[in-house]
């Protein structure tokens, strides 16, 4: 794929197969039917923010992250944000590959054989999902143009890795997989057929159950009270619910600043008559005023409402029940959702204004889409650099739009003409529950409901039996002792060695450790080959030193900067009087006296005599012999009493100092250093 995608977000590409369409594709009839057909599979499932949708490239290009080489070839595209609810991404494979199953089974549903793709910001993840079923050569960057859904399976194409000599090093064009996908499937080579069947038969475990187990096992109906205008626009768009979750879920400071402006008016905004009325959240107060209804929604938008608390504004709800009061849970969900869509309604307000004014619902697109790839860089609303960035977002946005042409392939126009279908129809149903009188007949098809009548939530607070079951399915006994394991380390207190290895070694999985391939396989992490691993090992030199990083230095003049260079670190001797060697012996002296002027009148700057702490950098090679050596020796009592002495004034508490003792295999003198302290108190008694 050429670039990554954004966060959470699945793409998906639909291709008709050469040689099997009997004209030439009307791709907008085409694509009608393909949509129709995926909604038709999905009919009763509530997404996470919106469906499967295409558009065919020749109306419109796609994203810049999709693959440049697709327009090459007329197809149809298309993205779904699914946010945190995985399962619809998978939802997405199932009727991606039942529509090209159909297609194959049938040629008179589509006209043609149809083969798809679906990829999000993780890469292929069907790919990623089989992938112990992958032949080794199949990296990221060689499967390109490989992995398909065509006639209801998963194919992947291995072709030229039995023509040629060797694994393969790079992808397919596309023009030569879509020829491979149009051959006979019993002239494909044996690689594969061997691989497509593995992936297909990992693929269908992970589609196990589907459509049922998406429609009945990631959907909760729970019962909500509701202000009657906000429980007819629901009634009218159940999907709607996806929109008012999203933005009560995300609604930011400037939400909150919105919600509790509704309904409040100051001295100067009545005289200009200048109040801002809620539409859904307009201050009832009167129990007659709102209504029970159930509302079908994602497990994930209720794990969302059921997440965040929330002091609801008095326009909102006058006041919750009691927590004992079984109205409580509907009226907190109630207010929640009621309040999702004012801030969904207010955030389109150009649509509000204008009834059809798509630039508006654009913009609000745009922008949440850039949201979404981190661009306003978590800056808060109101900021003078969120402002910045959004002036410039705008000038690109009016640019792109400016000269765009049918698309042009910018994000924007994108997302203007793509993603804000679901807005428009939404906004629609909203538009007329704010303008409908709610007369007898319209009140009568608002029906309250039993507050009991809803699904359990039992599933919201399992997660500790599912890691229990999936650690008992998964890994056996091995997966409960890496727990246990872990959950030992996470409770125990280290002391002065630090973060203990557990007894005996740590865990014991059964499997000694082999040197040999250990080495290889890090040799092959580091990109190079066994023999040029263990020469550069044997040199001493780091295998992460290459001629790169030495300009046009020759291997032995590498060597002897790596050697300077640890040399500096460890503030070694150095026979090299080199400019660059008296640099750093400056900047030693320099750094020496600036740390002896910062440790002066400290317990510290005492240590070694009361003459400051030694550190001394400077090139000490012209000492040999006895000299020489004493001098060494100094050096190291001065460190040892460096040491003793901070462990003194840590009380033998863990620390610096202790850690590093323990790290020398050096006991602490617990017992001494409480006689000292003990001592040190009395006399100051």
């Amino acid at each position: 794929m050429a670039s990554r995608c954004p966060d959470c977000t699945a793409a998906y590409e639909v291709f008709v197969i050469p040689g099997t369409e009997r004209d030439v594709p009307d791709w907008n009839a085409l694509c009608d039917r393909a949509v129709s057909f995926l909604r038709e599979l999905t009919l009763g499932y509530t997404w996470h923010l919106e469906g499967p949708k295409l558009r065919p490239s020749l109306c419109a290009a796609p994203p810049s992250f999709f693959p440049r080489d697709s327009m090459a070839v007329d197809h149809l595209f298309g993205t779904t944000w699914y946010g945190d609810s995985v399962e619809d991404a998978w939802l997405l494979v199932w009727a991606l590959r039942t529509m090209t199953g159909e297609s194959a089974r049938d040629a008179t549903v589509f006209g043609c054989e149809l083969a798809a793709r679906v990829w999000d910001d993780d890469g292929d993840f069907m790919l990623i999902e089989s992938a112990e079923h992958l032949p080794s050569w199949l990296q990221p960057d060689t499967s390109v143009n490989r992995m398909f859904l065509r006639a209801g399976r998963c194919a992947v194409l291995c072709d030229d890795a039995e023509k040629g000599a060797g694994a393969p090093k790079a992808g397919l064009e596309l023009g030569d997989a879509l020829s491979s996908l149009a051959r006979d499937p019993l002239e494909c080579s044996r690689g594969t057929k061997r691989y497509s069947i593995l992936v297909t038969s990992a693929i269908d475990r992970r589609l196990a159950g589907q459509p049922d187990r998406s429609l009945r096992g990631h959907q909760h109906t729970c019962v909500c009270l509701l202000p009657r205008r906000a429980a007819l626009a629901l009634s009218r768009r159940p999907q709607g619910i996806a929109q008012a979750v999203h933005a009560f879920f995300y609604r930011g400071p400037e939400g909150m600043k919105k919600l509790r402006s509704l309904n409040r008016t100051t001295k100067e905004e009545e005289k200009a008559e200048a109040i801002h009325k809620g539409v859904f959240c307009t201050g009832e107060k009167n129990a007659n005023d709102f209504v029970l209804r159930r509302l079908k929604m994602n497990r994930t938008h209720y794990a969302q409402l059921m997440q965040q608390e929330f002091d609801a504004p008095a326009c909102a709800m006058p006041a919750l029940p009691s927590r004992r009061s079984p109205l409580r849970l509907a009226a907190d969900l109630g207010t929640k959702v009621a309040c999702g869509l004012e801030l969904f309604y207010s955030q389109n307000s150009a649509v509000k204004e204008a009834g059809s004014d798509v630039d508006g619902v654009a913009w609000q697109n745009f922008r949440g889409r850039l949201e979404g790839y981190g661009y306003f860089e978590g800056e808060i609303e109101g900021s003078r650099r969120r402002r910045e960035l959004e002036r410039a977002a705008r000038a690109a946005f009016a640019k792109a739009r400016g000269g765009g042409g049918g698309g042009g392939g910018a994000d924007g126009d994108f997302d203007a003409a793509f993603h804000g279908e679901e807005r428009i129809a939404m906004m629609a149903e909203c538009l007329g529950a704010a303008r409908e009188p709610l007369g007898s007949e319209v009140l009568a098809s608002l029906e309250g409901c039993d507050v009991s009548s809803g699904d359990g939530d039992s599933w919201l607070y399992g997660g500790d039996d599912l890691l229990a079951r999936a650690a008992g399915s998964g890994g056996g006994a091995g997966t409960e002792q890496v727990l246990r394991h872990f959950g030992d380390f996470v409770s125990h207190v280290s002391g002065h060695e630090g973060a203990e290895v557990p007894r005996g070694g740590g865990l014991d999985f059964g499997a000694d450790l082999d040197p040999e391939a250990f080495f290889g396989e890090v040799a092959k992490a580091v990109g190079l080959s066994a023999e040029e691993f263990e020469r550069q090992c044997g040199k001493g030199v780091s295998a992460y030193f290459s001629s790169e990083d030495s300009g046009s230095e020759s291997d032995g003049e590498g060597l002897d900067r790596a050697e300077r260079e640890f040399e500096l670190v460890e503030g070694a001797d150095s026979d090299d009087d080199s400019d660059d060697d008296d640099d750093d012996g400056a900047f030693a002296r320099a750094y020496d006296e600036a740390l002896e002027e910062e440790l002066a009148g400290t317990e510290a700057g005492r240590v070694g005599g009361g003459g400051g702490v030694v550190l001394d950098f400077a090139d000490r090679s012209g000492g040999s012999g006895a000299e020489g050596g004493d001098r060494a020796i100094d050096r190291e009592v001065e460190a040892i009493e460096s040491i003793l002495t901070s462990v003194k004034l840590q009380d033998g508490l863990p620390g610096p100092a202790t850690n590093l003792m323990g790290m020398l295999g050096v006991p602490v003198p617990r017992e001494e250093l409480a006689r000292q302290q003990q001592e040190g108190e009395d006399r100051n008694q």
